[in-house]
């Protein structure tokens, strides 16, 4: 997926983008279910209920359908339209 210049423009203003639909829901129920078994196996195991913030490192690492998404196509041509075809990804976390 390429960029358009309005979406370089809004990134490069704002610092983030919105693109909806980029995952079929079959791979966003995948992803869901990713990181869901990261929350439950690397994130303390606690139940979640809103109180308080659940953060925990590494969601994408920790299971191998979510490592899936660092090549998926749509992802790929987004990060490279905003960085450089030549980025790496240095692993993140996650909050709930």
């Amino acid at each position: 997926m390429e960029l358009s210049k309005e979406q370089l423009n809004f990134f490069d203003t704002f610092g983030y983008l919105l693109i909806r639909q980029l995952f079929s829901p079959a791979e966003t129920e995948k992803i869901i279910e990713g990181f869901e078994w990261s929350i439950q196996n690397c994130g303390g195991g606690k139940n979640h209920d809103g109180s308080s913030r659940t953060m925990f490192g590494g969601p994408i690492e920790h299971h191998p359908e979510m490592c899936a998404i660092l090549d998926h196509p749509s992802i790929l041509g987004l990060i490279g339209g905003v960085l450089g075809e030549d980025f790496n990804y240095c692993s993140g976390d996650g909050n709930y």
